[in-house]
């Protein structure tokens, strides 16, 4: 519509879905909003869940580094064959695994999930490098699910001046300060935080 702009919004694997829209299907959009989304390359924030004590909160440091290892083991199995399809990666993975000693019941289930393994295969760095309208990505420096510094300090290498890039102090991974979190406190999204992606949008010319 004339007047009109017509933009991209995604949180975190939403943001995963947004990427990909405007790389694979070329979008013809005005802008992109990316609300705590995965930014490092080949699963890396599987990893950083895991140091975060995402999953488990008792993790002892003996079974964090165990699983870390695990799990940097399949993310660099999958990166080398990210051109593979869901089954023969599954192979591949059980096989390479075990020449490097892991049992079937340490891994079985992580890699048996097509969506793990999908997920750990993304890289859409040069997507972000060469993005050519503007982009909001917005996070907080409290969220144990994405990696605040790391993606940020991605974003800010590629130089691309259509990128801008904030960490809302105090904030979630939800862009809220709410604790503890319940369920239907995950789209209560701070008010600085909304105030910010609306102005941002409303700047796009």
């Amino acid at each position: 519509m004339k007047g009109k702009k017509l933009g991209l919004l995604g949180h975190s694997l939403g943001g995963l879905a947004t990427i990909d829209v405007y790389q694979r299907l070329k979008a013809d959009v005005d802008f992109l909003v990316q609300r705590a989304t995965p930014i490092e390359k080949y699963g890396a924030d599987f990893i950083y869940q895991i140091v975060q004590d995402y999953y488990d909160r008792a993790l002892t440091a003996k079974k964090t580094k165990a699983t870390t290892g695990l799990w940097e083991s399949i993310c660099s199995i999958v990166a080398k064959n990210s051109d593979k399809g869901q089954i023969e990666l599954y192979k591949i993975l059980s096989k390479e695994l075990k020449k490097k000693g892991y049992k079937r019941r340490e891994f079985g289930w992580k890699i048996a999930y097509p969506n793990n393994t999908e997920i750990i295969k993304k890289n859409y760095e040069g997507a972000y490098q060469h993005i050519g309208i503007p982009m909001l990505y917005i996070i907080g420096p409290n969220d144990r699910h994405v990696n605040p510094k790391r993606s940020t300090e991605i974003l800010k290498g590629f130089h691309n001046d259509h990128i801008k890039t904030l960490v809302m102090k105090g904030l979630n991974h939800y862009l809220n300060d709410i604790a503890p979190l319940k369920l239907s406190d995950i789209y209560r999204i701070n008010k600085k935080a909304h105030d910010t992606i609306i102005g941002f949008v409303q700047s796009v010319d």
